[in-house]
């Protein structure tokens, strides 16, 4: 997932400024760079 779909629904729909509203600015870092790890470790799977 792209890190700035947290600040799109439906995220917004429960806080509408987003992460920043739940978590504090450090842990919404946390989240994003760690979204961003899944993003370069994933692997691809072929599917028939």
């Amino acid at each position: 997932m792209e890190p700035g779909r947290l600040f799109e629904s439906p995220y917004t729909d429960r806080a509408p400024t987003g992460p920043d509203m739940v978590f504090a600015e450090s842990d919404v870092e946390v989240i994003v760079e760690i979204l961003r790890a899944v993003r370069r470790t994933a692997e691809t799977t072929e599917t028939s």
